[in-house]
């Protein structure tokens, strides 16, 4: 199994990638139907419906379904273009932040100041929707925390070295050491 995951760029050719045997499948997702010339058959896969939208917003931020829960989550899944991980990201942060009244506000503040900052990002970009989401929780976090989830960027998901986690005990008490110090 060979997965080529967002493959939007029409410049890149896939091919290339391609194994030269005949056997084991290839999945390519992409939001570019112009990329099914390099596919045998495929699969359309539609946006998703508000109701279900909202039903993921408000069981990912562990929200009542109340009326006006829903009418709320309604809006902002409709900002967020009713992306999944998007609403899961959001829904990540209402949980933690009981938000969800604020969140719609602090998006689009977010959102504005992130464009100001990648204005050629347009509208209706998805990386940009799903940035925003992303970005607003990275600004809550801790310093020490925002260090350690930079540094950890960097590194392969399996196989992370345990000898790493004592260090983690450095990164967080440095600042506070650091304070003493002055």
């Amino acid at each position: 199994m060979l997965l080529f995951d967002n493959a939007d760029d029409p410049s890149i050719d896939l091919h290339r990638f391609f194994p030269p045997c005949t056997h084991g499948n290839i999945l390519i997702t992409s939001r570019n139907p112009g990329l099914r010339v390099y596919a045998g058959s495929h699969s359309l896969v539609s946006d998703m419906e508000e109701l279900d939208a909202v039903e993921l917003l408000l069981t990912s931020a562990g929200e009542n379904v109340t009326s006006g829960n829903r009418v709320i989550a309604a809006d902002i899944v409709k900002t967020l273009w009713y992306l999944p991980l998007a609403i899961i990201q959001a829904g990540a942060f209402i949980s933690k932040s009981g938000a969800l009244d604020r969140y719609l506000d602090l998006y689009k503040d977010n959102r504005a100041r992130l464009l100001r900052e990648q204005p050629s990002q347009s509208h209706a970009d998805y990386a940009s929707t799903v940035y925003t989401t992303w970005q607003i929780s990275f600004d809550r976090l801790s310093k020490p925390a925002k260090t350690l989830l930079q540094l950890w960027s960097f590194l392969h998901h399996e196989g992370i070295p345990r000898t790493y986690f004592p260090m983690l005990r450095l990164i967080s008490l440095a600042p506070a050491v650091q304070q003493k110090k002055n």
